[in-house]
């Protein structure tokens, strides 16, 4: 489970670390066309990161603050939708 979690946050600093620097001197021609390959996935990593954040906060606020214990599960259930999506 880690190793997955793990996996998805090194791809996320790849991707940044493409997307600030998409060339290194001297890199050979399969290693250019990864990080520009990389740096083109940027817009969708942050978008990624955004929507999970919103989600995230939007779900704890609601399940401190929820209502009635339908909107709590509803909460719960969307926290483990964040957490098994980037487990994946």
């Amino acid at each position: 489970m880690k190793s997955n979690f793990g996996a998805q946050l090194r791809y996320v600093a790849s991707v940044l670390d493409a997307h600030k620097h998409p060339l290194h001197a001297g890199a050979s021609q399969d290693e250019a066309q990864e990080r520009v390959q990389l740096a083109n996935d940027y817009t969708r990593v942050v978008m990624q990161v955004a929507v999970s954040v919103a989600v995230l906060i939007g779900s704890f606020w609601l399940l401190m603050k929820g209502p009635n214990e339908n909107v709590q599960k509803a909460a719960s259930g969307f926290i483990g939708l964040v957490i098994g999506y980037w487990l994946r």
